[in-house]
């Protein structure tokens, strides 16, 4: 009986998070569609079922992220922080972000949409950026660096490098501002490894720099 208000409570939470995000946004569409661009009652009818079958997958997939996933990682970091090797430490988190980047079905979509670039080149170079600065991050809660230093070197190389772009490159957009409430995106090994070493630092951020579609800040 304990569980299953655990569960409910759980659920209902999630269900409150997918709704603060989604809600804002089928709002601002309906008052369009009733204003400035008004549409076909068909094509709104698809697009609030649409809705409200993705408030559903967000707050089943958060749920079973924070019940599964979680955990897992947990457990996956206190095993590295244990082994106090570093090499393994670094070898491991570029690993996760290389991997767990490779299989997003964003990204997918994104190498479709620039013929001119190879599709496994762009991947390899976004989910090379992401491992990259998965390894900067536990670094940075392994060894205490502080995050402004950070954010203020990786933002001043990135417009030093774009002076050397050519002007012919295509421009690729993608957003990679992501903010982590509950720790299923960013593996909660990360955070599993700055709690065992400084308990403060899991607030001051978890990633941070430049990937080839812009700059990611991720914050835990």
């Amino acid at each position: 009986m304990r569980t299953k208000i655990i569960l409910r409570d759980k659920l209902m939470e999630k269900l409150r998070e997918a709704l603060v995000a989604v809600l804002p946004i089928i709002v601002i569409v309906l008052i369009l569609c009733f204003s400035v661009a008004p549409i076909s009652p068909s094509i709104l009818l698809c697009f609030l079922i649409g809705a409200v079958l993705l408030v559903l997958g967000m707050m089943f997939f958060t749920l079973g992220a924070e019940l599964s996933m979680t955990p897992m990682g947990e457990k996956v970091g206190t095993c590295m922080t244990k082994s106090k090797k570093l090499t393994l430490i670094v070898s491991l988190s570029f690993l996760l972000g290389f991997i767990i980047t490779v299989s997003e079905p964003d990204l997918q979509v994104l190498a479709g949409q620039v013929p001119s670039i190879p599709n496994g080149i762009l991947i390899a170079a976004v989910a090379c950026g992401v491992g990259l600065f998965l390894v900067f991050a536990l670094l940075r809660m392994l060894f205490r660096i502080p995050l402004p230093p950070l954010l203020i070197f990786f933002y001043i190389l990135v417009f030093i490098l774009a002076l050397f772009v050519p002007d012919d490159c295509p421009v690729l957009h993608r957003p990679h501002h992501i903010r982590i409430d509950s720790g299923y995106d960013l593996p909660p090994c990360g955070k599993q490894l700055c709690s065992s070493r400084n308990p403060l630092c899991g607030r001051l951020g978890g990633i941070v720099g430049p990937f080839p579609s812009g700059i990611s800040n991720l914050h835990s």
